[in-house]
């Protein structure tokens, strides 16, 4: 076997393939990888692309998100729709140690008006959007060591009594994941600093989204991110490529 043949071979019988219920791993000697670990454990090329607006879940049992509970509300309280809170986690796990994390019970994130204490207080939400895109780790050979298929899902136009534009159910969760021997990837999704887009009173709800990486081998470490922003009247925008550090 000739030495491209053989790294191929490495990489193809030792890959660790998610598909998102459970973890298939199949395990080779290190004797099967290239001799220069190096370069095998050196990322060269990181690349994003959308692939859809809209693609099904490959979870063989999709988590259903849990009803938000809210704080128990002051009596005679007002409902201020000028003021946005969060209902649900900042930052969640989505892939630990190339396994899904599955228990993703309360990892979908609501952007509401202060005060309320039920859904049926708001309306007009829109169709729910997705989007995937497609993450892939390319290492010195040109071989494609880490692949991640991720959704970003969320529900715009919620409003309260005609007024507002908020946001349910926004998530990130996983799709598929195929990672090389050697390779351990974790994954985190974070929503940051939600604010109000428009006005006192017509307010939109807004937040940036990110997928925050980790890649570790016995040689090297590598985390980044990839950005996003979203809004309750639907703006979705990409704000990078993806950022990151490698040691």
């Amino acid at each position: 076997m000739n030495f491209k043949n053989a790294i191929k071979y490495a990489v193809l019988t030792a890959s660790s393939v998610v598909a998102l219920s459970s973890v298939n791993a199949v395990h080779a000697s290190p004797s099967e990888l290239p001799a220069d670990l190096e370069k095998y454990y050196t990322i060269d090329s990181v690349s994003t692309l959308e692939v859809s607006s809209e693609s099904p879940t490959h979870f063989s049992a999709r988590p259903t998100a849990s009803r938000a509970i809210y704080a128990t509300p002051v009596e005679g309280s007002p409902i201020d729709i000028g003021e946005i809170i969060r209902i649900g986690s900042q930052i969640w796990k989505i892939i630990e140690k190339n396994a899904p994390v599955v228990d993703q019970k309360f990892q979908t994130v609501s952007l509401v008006p202060q005060g309320i204490t039920s859904w049926n207080q708001l309306g007009t939400w829109s169709v729910p959007e997705s989007r995937v895109f497609k993450k892939v780790y390319t290492n010195v050979y040109g071989m494609n060591v880490v692949e991640f298929n991720y959704r970003i899902a969320y529900t715009p136009g919620g409003s309260f009594e005609g007024k507002g534009k908020y946001l349910s159910r926004v998530e990130i969760e996983a799709a598929t994941l195929n990672v090389a021997w050697g390779y351990k990837f974790n994954a985190t999704g974070e929503i940051v600093n939600p604010t109000n887009a428009g006005t006192a009173s017509d307010p939109i709800a807004g937040t940036e989204l990110r997928m925050n990486w980790q890649i570790n081998t016995p040689l090297r470490h590598m985390q980044s991110s990839d950005r996003f922003y979203v809004r309750g009247d639907g703006l979705f925008r990409n704000l990078s490529e993806g950022t990151g550090t490698s040691e």
